[in-house]
């Protein structure tokens, strides 16, 4: 249900907690770089990726703070 709130579940809360008070951000995060060849075509990459996107929910969750809080 795109655009939809929902309270973030405790593991979210969790996980959020960890991120504020670790010294290294980014701990869940894996930066991956690719090299491609010339023959690339970056519009189907663009909806490769907007239709996984699309599938797994988990891709499109943010955070947003109220009251300094998830």
């Amino acid at each position: 249900h795109p655009g939809r709130e929902a309270r973030a579940s405790s593991n979210q809360e969790r996980l959020w907690l960890i991120e504020q008070h670790e010294a290294q951000r980014g701990a869940y995060n894996q930066v991956v770089c690719y090299r491609t060849g010339a023959g690339l075509d970056a519009g189907r990459l663009e909806q490769a990726l907007r239709a996984v996107v699309l599938r797994h929910e988990a891709l499109r969750t943010r955070l947003v703070l109220r009251d300094g809080l998830p």
